[in-house]
């Protein structure tokens, strides 16, 4: 009898062990997809920032150039 109780117990215990296991991996699974959905919207941002950045650079250097052309007009 006590050896049929601590097999019984032997077996409740790893069913739990394994439950909680599974947990685990599923924790980790939904940590990890949420970590990848983060960095997907941070490299969306940065991207964001970088077509600002260029698009400010683009129109200051066609700000130049039309400052260039008129300048030189005047100087025609």
């Amino acid at each position: 009898m006590a050896v049929e109780a601590a097999t019984e117990r032997r077996q409740q215990e790893a069913a739990a062990v394994e439950a909680a296991t599974e947990q685990q991996q599923q924790e980790a699974a939904e940590a990890a997809t949420e970590q990848r959905q983060q960095d997907h919207v941070a490299v969306e941002a940065a991207a964001a920032v970088a077509a600002t950045i260029t698009a400010s650079a683009a129109t200051e250097e066609l700000t130049e150039v039309d400052l260039m052309q008129d300048t030189m007009k005047d100087t025609v």
